[in-house]
């Protein structure tokens, strides 16, 4: 070991450093003592070093693809969950209204989707759905597509129609977050006499609005609490 160089020396404890003692033990074949004692210093070289890098490297990209193939695998489990969760509710309000449907008359995936494009409560956004129009089998749903009464006036008027339910919910959703939850959050809104706008404006002119939405929200969640689980926040791997 007397012509030990000193870039073996800096090189290996860089190695070990950045990628570990196991590491360097597994990937060089040294003992834990040889290592300790410095004395395998010298057959360290560029090639070597190399070879440990590339492993490194190999292994962390491959913990990092199964990683995110975990995540991927959770939030399709998590959406499919929720999609069963929606359909299973709103057929069930459809046959206590004997409407003879056997699918929602609006995409649950494109509402699963938009809450979590927007981080908005999907367990909300269902409860106002069933208050406002049955999941659409209202009359007036039916005439404007709006699911939500969103430009539902109640003086009959009705200043926004749209093409089908799919379409109401983006504004639906931006008008709940723009105008209603502004400083405000869901057990704050549906205090009583708390479902107003930055206005003062109630959503609806029914004085028990807020109870209404509450019980459907919270039956909602005690019946299907996958409904409440924000996918953002979600730890997969745990």
């Amino acid at each position: 070991m007397k012509h030990l160089k000193e870039q073996d020396i800096i090189l290996l404890e860089s190695l070990v450093e950045k990628y570990g003692r196991d590491e360097v033990l597994t990937e060089m074949k040294l003992s834990r003592k040889t290592l300790a004692g410095l004395a395998a210093l010298g057959i360290i070289g560029s090639v070597a070093a190399g070879r440990i890098t590339v492993k490194a490297e190999e292994r962390r990209a491959a913990e990092e693809q199964r990683q995110k193939e975990i995540i991927e695998q959770g939030r399709k489990e998590l959406k499919e969950k929720k999609i069963a969760a929606i359909v299973e509710e709103v057929l069930r309000v459809y046959e206590l209204n004997k409407a003879g449907l056997d699918k929602p008359l609006f995409d649950p995936e494109k509402m699963v989707e938009l809450c979590d494009e927007y981080d908005y409560d999907l367990p909300l956004m269902l409860a106002q759905a069933r208050c406002e129009s049955l999941y659409g089998l209202t009359d007036r749903a039916q005439r404007t597509h709006s699911m939500f009464s969103v430009g539902n006036h109640d003086d009959g008027s009705n200043r926004a129609v749209y093409n089908n339910f799919d379409e109401s919910m983006e504004p639906y959703i931006n008008l709940m977050i723009n105008d209603y939850l502004v400083n405000k959050d869901i057990d704050s809104l549906l205090m009583p006499g708390q479902f107003v706008n930055f206005d003062n404006k109630r959503y609806a002119k029914n004085k028990n609005y807020e109870r209404e939405v509450k019980r459907v929200r919270d039956s909602l969640l005690a019946k299907y609490p996958e409904l409440g689980v924000n996918d953002n926040t979600v730890d997969y791997n745990g």
